[in-house]
């Protein structure tokens, strides 16, 4: 059951990190039309908030994974 239970916080941060990963995506043609130094700019003042909380998210899906992984080692689980 513990496995389970974090086996789905890892899926649910590590969905979180990939749409954070899919924002910048996004967001690429439309810097592009800006001129570099603006574009700059922007990207120093409005993602500066990316940093710690990506951060966590994508270390909090690591650890989370990783704790899954060793509760179920040795179970003997599986594959096919």
């Amino acid at each position: 059951m513990a496995a389970t239970v974090f086996w789905m916080i890892a899926l649910l941060l590590s969905a979180l990190a990939a749409g954070v990963a899919f924002s910048h995506l996004l967001e690429i043609p439309g810097k592009r039309r800006m001129p570099t130094a603006y574009a700059v700019a922007v990207q120093k003042t409005l993602y500066a908030g990316y940093r710690a909380p990506g951060a966590a998210i994508e270390l909090g899906a690591i650890v989370t994974a990783l704790v899954a992984t060793l509760l179920v080692w040795g179970d003997g689980a599986e594959f096919g």
